[in-house]
């Protein structure tokens, strides 16, 4: 499997399910991905539970990115721009840039 997995941590109040239309695809954000420019790259990104941290109430999620664009070609060697929305338990919303770098 080719592409890039992304790792983010949210703390205090996990984030909230969102399912698919049809319910079996349950994801926690969903993410967007930008060229240097501003270009829309990839889109309908889907955030996934990874892990929970007992110790300190971190829990881990990952974002994977195939790396291909909207037409299905590799992405170039880059830094893109990926923005990640999610909702927590409380219905606080935030939404996070990340920088993502790229080389094949």
């Amino acid at each position: 499997m080719n592409g890039a997995l992304i790792g983010i941590q949210s703390k205090g109040a996990p984030l909230s399910q969102r399912t698919s239309g049809s319910g079996n695809d349950v994801s926690y954000g969903d993410a967007i991905v930008y060229d240097a420019v501003g270009n829309l790259v990839a889109k309908n990104l889907k955030v996934y539970y990874a892990a929970k941290n007992d110790a300190d109430t971190t829990y881990s999620y990952g974002i994977y990115w195939n790396c291909h664009n909207q037409n299905g070609r590799w992405v170039g060697n880059g830094t893109y721009l990926m923005v990640v929305s999610t909702t927590n338990v409380n219905n606080a919303i935030k939404t996070t840039s990340i920088k993502v770098g790229f080389c094949r």
